[in-house]
């Protein structure tokens, strides 16, 4: 890869912050692929004295699919822990984790990700043992400047820490008393302790920054409160850079890391800050570029378009980039107070990466292990790709509006499997071209992502847990869905299975 460009402008130490990053799902596959020092191979990352990006999953071996996400057709991100080998590969010393996929595998598996993550030597802020904790700062050091990162959420209230129960740092968007009194409060003690205060905000999905919206309002009540930066999410949603009182606001940092088929680049989101004892001094827009289960860094045209892009976004907002070549940033005025701090200094967190304790968190050969297959689940054993299917069962039995369509499956393998194969489940409409497939291009893993294949013990039975999501409202019609089973690998297969009862789909009550 080319080096890492030079600083826009001078600064004690930079900070590089990255948008969202999705190590589960069909990443798993893609970094088998490509190597983990490949996914996210982007020369800034690396060159920064303080590395952050918002996990947009939680990372962990423990929870089921199907948390009640108050959504028809929720999302749900769960990565093996093997897979923060991305990031350290990338160089991220610290991570947001308060957003609408960290609590989608439950709490336990919430505190899992908390524990591995301060085992392996990367930072959290965001969650936490109780509403105390969740919010609470993580203080690192980028050169010799101390920055204090806060990380809270929006959209999801059901995975809020309690006063004695692990959740994220949730407050909700509807309630500017509340963001005055609690992050006010958090903001005034992490600048007691850091030179910067930094607050990640993850916002509703598809979120603007109008002037009147409240993303705007309380991206300003965090400045106001202290806050040397604001650096907002909204999914994959890439918006433009504020100046308020001076100070950088980033309505949405947009992906840096999607494992979604493309055969193009999506504009990412990487920005660099000039830091200084007194505040921030710049920031720089890095075009990146999403591919499929990778990013790298953009140039030439592409690069120019997305800077393009990203000026208008900027220039809603009432930015002025400055430009040179394929570079863009703005200048900050860095006139807050210099903190009276006299804490020891702070230790950058990948300093003490310690990668042997992945190991201990590797899904072990029982997990996802059956003793049996219930009665009413049992089918006569159909051989597909080399696998044994033994049973199946699916909820609800009927649809009768947009909801989730549930399937539970038993596998076993005659001898072992050099290949990580893929289950492939597909609802099919029956008779009608207006319905849309359910669950196209969502293969995975056993064991909802848990134990691949090549990890399987011969003879021993398997059980998989997996949701489809329905289409859109106006793709779910009436009549029938057939379910599809495929296992799938490197070499193409037609092995198929058609479950013998299509599923009724009826019109809404």
């Amino acid at each position: 890869p080319p080096p890492a460009r030079d600083l826009p402008l001078p600064a004690d130490a930079v900070l590089a912050w990255g948008g969202a990053v999705n190590l589960g799902r069909r990443q798993h596959m893609r970094t088998a692929q490509l190597g983990a020092e490949n996914v996210l191979d982007i020369p800034e990352l690396r060159a920064a004295d303080l590395a952050v990006v918002n996990l947009d999953c939680v990372v962990s071996t423990l929870g089921t699919q199907g948390v009640d996400k108050g959504e028809d057709g929720p999302f749900y991100y769960r990565a093996r822990p093997e897979m923060l080998r991305v990031l350290t590969a990338a160089g991220i010393d610290a991570v947001a984790v308060a957003n609408a996929h960290s609590g989608d595998y439950g709490p336990t598996a919430l505190q899992q990700q908390h524990g591995i993550l301060d085992a392996l030597g990367i930072a959290s802020t965001g969650s936490g043992a109780n509403r105390q904790d969740a919010f609470a700062p993580v203080i690192c050091r980028a050169g010799n400047v101390r920055v204090a990162l806060l990380s809270v959420d929006t959209t999801q209230h059901r995975f809020a820490a309690g006063d004695d129960g692990f959740g994220t740092a949730y407050l909700s968007p509807r309630d500017p008393q509340a963001w005055r009194r609690v992050m006010g409060e958090r903001i005034a003690a992490a600048g007691k302790q850091a030179d910067i205060v930094l607050v990640s905000a993850h916002w509703p999905a598809r979120s603007t920054p109008t002037a009147d919206s409240d993303i705007r309002t309380l991206s300003h009540a965090l400045v106001d409160a202290g806050a040397h930066g604001v650096l907002g999410t909204t999914g994959a949603h890439l918006h433009g850079i504020e100046l308020y009182h001076g100070k950088p606001i980033i309505h949405g940092t947009g992906s840096l890391l999607s494992d979604t088929p493309r055969a193009w680049f999506r504009p990412g989101g990487l920005f660099r800050f000039g830091l200084g004892k007194t505040g921030i001094a710049w920031v720089e827009y890095v075009p990146v570029g999403i591919g499929d289960g990778f990013s790298q860094r953009l140039e030439g045209e592409a690069a120019t378009r997305a800077i393009d892009s990203f000026d208008s976004a900027c220039h809603a907002l009432g930015t002025a980039l400055t430009r040179n070549a394929e570079q863009a940033f703005v200048r900050v005025d860095p006139s807050a107070p210099r903190s009276g701090s006299t804490a020891a200094p702070a230790i950058r967190p990948s300093d003490r990466y310690r990668h042997d304790v992945l190991a201990t968190y590797t899904p072990d050969a029982a997990l996802g292990q059956a003793g049996f297959v219930p009665g009413d689940a049992r089918i006569a054993p159909v051989s597909l790709n080399g696998l044994q299917l033994l049973g199946m069962r699916i909820r609800p039995s009927s649809i009768t509006c947009r909801q989730m369509l549930w399937i539970e499956t038993w596998w076993s393998s005659p001898k072992p499997v050099r290949e990580d194969l893929r289950l492939s489940f597909v609802a099919i409409p029956q008779g009608s071209g207006e319905a849309a497939e359910w669950g196209r291009g969502t293969d995975h893993d056993p064991c909802d992502w848990m134990q691949p294949t090549s990890r399987w013990q011969p003879g021993r039975i398997y059980y998989d847990h997996y949701g489809l999501r329905p289409p859109a409202q106006e793709h779910i019609v009436p009549g029938a869905l057939q379910i599809e089973l495929r296992v799938l690998g490197q070499r193409p297969n037609s092995d198929c299975y058609l479950f013998p009862r299509p599923i009724p789909v009826e019109p809404p009550a």
